[in-house]
Formats: C-alpha cells, sequence, structure tokens
C-alpha cells in the first residue's frame, strides 16, 4: 500500500517518492551546512587565538552567525 503511494501517488506533478527523495537531500544539505560553518567557527577561533589578528574573529563570528 505504501509502496503504490510512494511510486504512484503525485503531486505537482512528481511523484511522492521523488518528494521524499527531495526532502531528504535537503535535509542532508542542511546538516552539512550547519555542520562545516561550526567546523569553521571552532577552527577559526583558535587560529585567531594563536596569531592574534582580528579579521579572523570577525570571520569566526560570521561563520557562528551562519543560519538555515
Amino acid at each position: 500500500m505504501i509502496r503504490d503511494w510512494l511510486l504512484h501517488g503525485q503531486w505537482f506533478g512528481n511523484s511522492a517518492f521523488a518528494w521524499v527523495v527531495a526532502g531528504a537531500g535537503a535535509l542532508v544539505g542542511y546538516i552539512i551546512a550547519h555542520s562545516v560553518a561550526l567546523f569553521l567557527k571552532s577552527r577559526l577561533n583558535t587560529l585567531a587565538d594563536r596569531v592574534h589578528r582580528p579579521g579572523l574573529h570577525v570571520a569566526a563570528e560570521v561563520a557562528a552567525a551562519t543560519r538555515g
């Protein structure tokens, strides 16, 4: 029953399966982008503390303020 719905159900000309795949892809993309932003913030803060350059702190704050 669910298999039939996924393969044959349609919204706006796309199958339900296509919508599920698109949603999963969007979720994975968001998780990756968020993880990269957190990693950059951490690394830029560490680097800024080590080399004492205020521009790196600004870049770390920009990475921290990045939202979905």
